[in-house]
């Protein structure tokens, strides 16, 4: 079904837009995807949260860490996501 609009040489392509996010991976791919994005993230206030994350923190402490608002988190958490989608699909696999 997805064939129709992914890329032709490479069927990862837009995968992850199509299913909704990285779940059609397999555990090695998405591990592939993660450790490839967190690599070449330039956003230090992003790698922090990411850190934070890491460490089982859960979304109230990362705020209070971060001095971030409950929406501030929600805002940071949604760019880190999409870049993690485009990353995805930008034919990494």
């Amino acid at each position: 079904m997805y064939t129709q609009t992914a890329n032709r040489r490479n069927p990862n392509h837009n995968r992850a837009r199509l299913f909704g996010g990285l779940g059609e991976f397999s555990v090695e791919e998405r591990i592939h995807i993660v450790r490839g994005y967190i690599r070449q993230m330039n956003n230090g206030i992003h790698l922090l949260i990411c850190h934070l994350y890491l460490q089982g923190y859960e979304d109230s402490s990362v705020c209070e860490a971060m001095h971030l608002t409950q929406r501030g988190l929600e805002v940071e958490k949604k760019a880190i996501a999409e870049g993690l989608l485009d990353y995805a699909n930008s034919g990494v696999l």
